[in-house]
């Protein structure tokens, strides 16, 4: 019974720790993590790097990952701790969240980005792929997995000494595109470099760590507030970045209560722009990180000093987009492109560098354009120009940005004054951070997770850990103050057997055989408890019942001094649990033992496997080498072969070589009569397409202007006479309104009118908004499209013309030596007189062809040119016109505003005479009235009462009506006004936006069709 009893426990307790199926396997969310940081640095050593990367590991522990960490990795152990942790997140199933950080230096190439490790030795900008790491090596194979998500945090944007030697190394990161479930974070936008914080830990390391322990936060939001905290820290200095394509929402903790003081970040992200104050719409751009927003914040705020530091934001943001763009184009267009917008931005000599790979010249022809180029701001030039781009570049003189009071919860204490870490146990171990401060009561890890390995992080994350900077030894306090044991006893190490002690001799061996690899695995703080922490317990001895440290539970239920059967059960209890986790641990290890048997024997015949293909590889090269060279034997024994023949026949080659003779005058006339030919027609095509240019341009130039200052009258009459004709309206309506004998009325319509313009300023900039933005989201496609059809067109079409004509070539050049051998040995057989006369007839029918091909050569190239100068003045007179329509237009709206705003005035000052003459009006009758009440009231007092009683009544009742009544049609009117004005603004609106898109997909259009000619 009681065995049957044990065993039954035995299984069950085995399919809770491993499970029972794949599908209860992947109910629970697994969170494996690989913590990095770089900073021994022979160039450019960096003293927060290794800090950084253990308390982020130490954060990352408390939020149940599975890490992995260690420091100062040289480039061979940097790619195996890599692969390692891919084949990890192989392993780990679809339910995985895996988490990359990285701290040191990286550099961007090309368009790359390059880990640096700590061996590395660049001194020119060629040698950064043979020495630095690919990060796209990394992010891929993670893409390819089936993973909750991904998370890659690079604190590596730093100033650095790197490739001094003459080729320019570009400074910061390149931009990244995320893959879906990925989340890509930088500590520095791309292009810009991280600033140095003085401190034991680093600005973005330590906002990271705060923002993740705050908890109730999904992965974008996260890093939007790590943006906000960190141009907080550094006045403005340095400006995160991140992109990321996760469709479910990941919380690395949850909020379970009132964890935290509430804060309004999340207005930033949904209010509009214009509604908070200048500091809160800063704020508001910033959490967003979007050209919308930041247009916006310029928008409604051009004049206040943050205004600068927007430009110059976006300045770096293009100059970084554009040569991403560039480089993924790969064309000598591109980089003409980049070096006409930017002739000294930081990617200036790889852009010929590139050039160079290319073939082109390294400077654009005179005749190259780049469409959009006087549409740079004139703000942002200057910006990108800087050797490294920073922030806080002194020469830039940018205004502190504000602080984030009242949007962000206060920043906790113990963050502003982080103590250095402990020193580090040994080579390649992360520094273990001297305290670690709980997260909050009301934080907590999410339910849904699987569990991970038992560390003091993971098993206090609501206690604090203090370490002694002397010994090491830890102190756990709850939150009361109590000391208590840092690993509860239900989760503390058992006595292992024999096997196991066996097993875990044997990996401390494998780890001996292999020190570097065995230090990379280290954490921040140990997995489990050090000896001599806790009591250990026998295999038939329970755990000590003395009384459990204060506010600790060791998971045993307490044995009753009165019930000695109660005592044996618990301790048989304590018995079964101890053989499970045995059992638990020694299966454990023989699963471990066969992986890594596994893992060897296929690291084992991959390597054979490899070392077979490499040598089939060199008898193949070989074969071909010796092939090659029997070839080229061969090919210069029927060289010299045919050489002896054609030394034998010389005799027999007099009469040829008088023909050839014969041929080569006639020819050389001819070629003269072609080039004189082709002289002509190209002079003559020149002059005639120079002056159609010249009319066409003339005519072109004088109907554009024409047509420009016609519409602009037209405009400019229309604008006026709405503007009398609003001017009028307005006077009438300031005159109603100054009849109007109530207060209440005149409140109610301006009110009305109020929100009338608020409503039509809010539709006419939220409908120019969406349309600017379809229209250039819909002209970057367009182009984008028409750019790689048109490319992968004449590509196509390059290779198809290159085959076929060399075909043609070599089917000419074979047919022409078999009429030429055939004719010399005809003449050869023929005697001289004949061979004379024949070659006379042919060398004139000869010229006369070749005239003939000249003369319609020189007329096909004449009007190539012609139809090019034609194109051309078509061009130039879209161009003119469309320049004269934007000026006429621009016109229009400056005469418009004019006469609206002088209309306004008039309307203004007409209400303003109104209401005085109204006023005066009233002060006279009121006068003339209290005269004559007092005449009559002399008169007949008793009478004047009675009727002035009767008539005051009769008096109020109609004003009131009246007064009622107009208020009620003030208030229709101006209903009705402001209703008009806010179609007709939004008929503007979407006219105008309409035409935008126009224009700018006429843009487009002839962009891709001058990028096709």
């Amino acid at each position: 019974m009681l065995r049957g009893r044990i065993l039954h426990f035995l299984l069950v307790l085995f399919g809770l720790l491993y499970g029972v199926g794949s599908g209860q396997s992947q109910q629970f969310e697994r969170r494996i993590a690989l913590v990095i940081g770089n900073g021994a640095y022979q160039v450019s050593p960096l003293a927060t790097a290794a800090n950084d990367a253990g308390l982020i590991a130490q954060t990352l522990q408390a939020a149940g990952f599975d890490v992995v960490g260690a420091r100062d990795l040289d480039a061979a152990t940097l790619r195996s701790v890599f692969r390692e942790f891919v084949d990890k997140a192989r392993m780990s199933g679809p339910d995985t969240v895996a988490f990359v950080y990285f701290a040191g230096h990286a550099l961007q190439f090309e368009g790359e980005n390059y880990l640096v490790p700590v061996d590395a030795r660049i001194a020119a900008a060629s040698d950064v792929p043979l020495a630095a790491i690919r990060l796209a090596d990394l992010t891929r194979p993670l893409a390819a997995l089936a993973a909750r998500a991904r998370i890659v945090v690079l604190d590596a944007g730093r100033a650095s000494s790197f490739a001094r030697s003459g080729e320019g190394l570009a400074a910061g990161l390149a931009p990244m595109r995320s893959e879906a479930a990925s989340v890509i974070a930088f500590n520095a936008s791309p292009g810009t470099v991280g600033a140095e914080s003085g401190a034991a830990y680093g600005h973005y390391a330590t906002a990271l760590a705060e923002m993740i322990k705050a908890g109730g936060v999904p992965l974008d939001a996260l890093f939007e507030r790590v943006r906000v905290r960190v141009s907080e820290l550094t006045d403005g200095a340095q400006l995160t970045w991140n992109v990321s394509l996760v469709g479910q929402p990941v919380m690395l903790f949850e909020r379970t209560g009132a964890a935290a003081e509430p804060d309004r970040f999340q207005d930033l992200l949904t209010r509009p722009i214009t509604s908070f104050d200048v500091h809160g719409a800063y704020l508001a751009a910033l959490a967003r990180d979007a050209w919308p927003a930041y247009r916006e914040f310029l928008a409604a705020h051009p004049d206040d000093p943050q205004a600068r530091r927007v430009h110059a934001i976006m300045a770096v943001q293009r100059e970084a987009m554009t040569w991403w763009q560039a480089l993924r184009t790969d064309h000598p267009e591109g980089y003409w492109s980049y070096l006409v917008r930017y002739p000294r931005g930081p990617h200036v000599i790889e852009a010929r560098r590139r050039l160079s790979h290319l073939a082109a010249a390294l400077e654009p022809p005179p005749s190259f354009s780049v469409p959009g180029v006087e549409q740079l701001p004139v703000e942002e030039m200057g910006y990108p120009e800087r050797p490294v781009i920073s922030f806080a570049d002194p020469v830039l003189g940018l205004a502190p940005p504000p602080v984030s009071a009242g949007f962000l919860s206060p920043r906790p204490a113990y963050f502003a004054e982080l103590p250095p870490p402990l020193p580090s146990v040994g080579a390649f171990v992360l520094p273990i951070p001297v305290s670690y401060r709980p997260v909050p009561a009301g934080v907590d890890r999410p339910r849904h997770l699987a569990p991970a390995p038992v560390n003091v992080i993971g098993a206090n994350i609501h206690n604090r850990v203090d370490a002694n900077p002397a010994d090491g030894a830890l102190t756990v306090t709850d939150p009361a103050g109590r000391r208590i044991q840092p690993i509860p006893g239900h989760l503390g190490p058992y006595q292992p057997t024999a096997a196991a002690r066996a097993s875990a001799k044997g990996r401390a061996a494998r780890n001996r055989a292999r020190p570097i690899t065995a230090a990379s695995l280290a954490v921040a703080l140990p997995a489990a408890v050090p000896p001599g922490w806790l009591r250990q317990a026998g295999p038939n001895e329970p755990r000590s019942r003395s009384a459990p440290t204060a506010g600790y539970r060791s998971g045993h239920a307490r044995i009753p001094a009165a019930s000695l059967r109660q005592e044996r059960l618990s301790r048989q209890r304590a018995a079964e649990i101890e053989a499970a986790q045995r059992a638990a641990e020694q299966i454990a290890d023989e699963r471990a033992q066969a992986a890594e048997r596994s893992a060897r024997e296929w690291a084992e015949a991959a390597e054979k496997a490899a070392r077979e293909r490499a040598e089939a590889a060199e008898q193949a090269a070989d074969q071909a080498a010796r092939a090659e060279r029997d070839s080229a034997r061969e090919r210069a024994q029927a060289a010299e072969q045919a050489a002896q023949q054609r030394a034998q026949q010389a005799v027999d080659q007099a009469a040829r070589e008088r023909s050839q003779a014969a041929d080569q005058a006639v020819r050389e006339r001819a070629e003269a009569a072609e080039r004189a030919a082709r002289h002509r027609a190209q002079h003559a095509a020149e002059q005639v397409a120079r002056e159609r240019a010249e009319a066409a341009e003339q005519a072109t130039r004088q109907r554009a202007q024409q047509a420009a200052e016609q519409a602009a009258r037209e405009q400019a009459q229309a604008a006026e006479r709405a503007a009398a004709e609003r001017a009028q309206a307005a006077e009438q309506a300031a005159r109603q309104r100054a009849q109007a004998a109530e207060q209440t009325a005149r409140e109610r319509t301006e009110a009305a009118e109020r929100a009338a313009r608020e409503r039509v300023q809010a539709a006419e900039q939220a409908a120019r908004q969406r349309a600017q933005q379809a229209a250039e989201q819909r002209a970057r496609e367009t182009a984008e499209q028409s750019a790689r059809e048109t490319q992968q067109r004449a590509r196509e079409a390059t290779e198809q013309r290159a085959r076929e004509a060399e075909q043609r070539a070599r089917e000419t050049a074979q047919q022409r030596a078999r009429e030429a051998e055939q004719k010399a040995r005809e003449a050869a057989e023929q005697s001289a007189r004949d061979a004379q006369q024949r070659a006379r007839e042919a060398s004139e029918q000869r010229a006369r062809e070749a005239e003939q091909r000249a003369r319609e050569a020189a007329e096909q190239r004449a009007r190539e040119a012609e139809q090019k100068a034609r194109d051309a003045n078509e061009q130039r007179a879209r161009e003119a016109e469309q320049r004269a329509r934007e000026a006429a237009q621009q016109r229009a709206r400056e005469a418009e505003q004019k006469a609206r705003e002088a209309a306004e005035q008039r309307a203004r000052e007409a209400e303003q005479r109104a209401r005085d003459a109204a006023q005066q009006r009233a002060r006279e009758a009121e006068q003339r009235a209290r005269e004559a009440s007092e005449q009559r009231a002399r008169e007949a007092e008793q009478r004047a009462r009675e009727a002035a009683q009767q008539r005051a009544r009769e008096a109020e009742q109609r004003a009131r009506e009246a007064a009622e009544q107009r208020a009620r049609e003030a208030e229709q009117r101006a209903r009705e006004a402001a209703e008009q004005r806010a179609r007709e603004a939004e008929q503007r609106a979407r006219e105008a936006a309409q035409q935008r898109a126009r224009e700018a997909e006429q843009r487009a259009r002839e962009a891709a069709e001058r990028q096709r000619r």
